[in-house]
């Protein structure tokens, strides 16, 4: 961590140069340096993003990481203290990425999360029985099922879980290549706390059908699903309650990652909609990731 201190140091004097200057940098063990930007990050690998195309980098490769933005490089050492469990560094440097960037969601799902590992530590919490626990607390079971841990079965009504989500973060951390103990470990604590996670689930779009009065009047938008590319990627803006009314299965703030099995992580915003609100036959199949808050009974 020595290293990325002292990088973070000579960013913080000359902070209205570093997002010119710099990209993401990867400082490997031997010596390479690689320059880009850091697409996915799991628990034993990150996904980087170079002119040449993506590279998968195993972290027992990686000695630092420094990001471009200076909220990303708290963020980041946040992350380092928690692992070591320093609580209240880590703590710390949650609070200055979200003094500096108050929108960055990252850290405030991490002040979360390190509020549950306070939780379980100072209780000793030991988990006991955790396959019962957890079908008792959000009234879920799950498998392993190739990368990610899948629901497999739901038995509580109108819950926000589906049989069949991946469930690919908690916390906003990647759920990606860890064990179906370690995933029931994170997704289980005390009573009446919160659990945040994501998952990832297949949904069907079909146009509908504009009146030509709503042409007119050039209402179109209203029978579109709206898009917009954020810094998570091809985001669905504010439903219509024309959309909202069709038994649609989409939510404001589902991210598409995939239309039709197309990635979308280079997509023109362009194109996307053309794929899904201009499609003159049958259904666009679309890959939604979704956040969710359930609370441990």
């Amino acid at each position: 961590m020595k290293l990325l201190l002292n990088l973070f140091i000579v960013s913080a004097v000359s902070i209205g140069l570093v997002g010119i200057i710099f990209a993401d940098t990867i400082y490997l063990n031997n010596g390479n340096i690689i320059k880009g930007l850091v697409v996915e990050e799991h628990k034993d690998r990150v996904v980087f993003s170079t002119r040449e195309g993506e590279k998968i980098i195993l972290n027992k490769d990686i000695d630092e990481i420094f990001f471009d933005d200076l909220e990303q490089n708290y963020y980041y050492i946040a992350n380092r203290f928690l692992e070591e469990k320093d609580f209240e560094r880590a703590e710390r440097f949650y609070k200055k990425s979200l003094e500096l960037n108050p929108g960055y969601k990252r850290p405030k799902d991490a002040m979360l999360y390190l509020n549950d590992v306070r939780i379980k530590n100072a209780k000793k919490w030991d988990g006991k029985e955790p396959l019962l626990t957890l079908k008792k607390e959000l009234g879920i079971s799950i498998a392993r099922s190739g990368d990610f841990c899948v629901v497999k079965e739901t038995v509580i009504k109108n819950s926000k879980l589906k049989e069949g989500d991946s469930i690919i973060s908690f916390w906003d951390r990647s759920a990606k290549f860890i064990d179906e103990k370690e995933a029931v470990d994170k997704l289980i604590g005390e009573p009446n706390t919160p659990v945040r996670l994501t998952v990832e689930r297949k949904a069907t779009f079909k146009p509908l059908r504009v009146p030509w009065y709503f042409k007119l009047l050039n209402l179109k938008k209203l029978y579109t699903l709206p898009l917009a590319m954020e810094y998570d990627g091809l985001t669905i803006g504010t439903i219509s309650n024309i959309i909202a009314g069709s038994k649609s299965q989409f939510e404001t703030g589902d991210r598409i990652i995939a239309i039709d099995g197309k990635p979308t992580r280079y997509m023109p915003l362009s194109e996307a909609n053309t794929l899904i609100n201009k499609k003159k036959r049958g259904e666009a199949e679309l890959t939604i990731d979704r956040d969710i808050e359930l609370i441990r009974y």
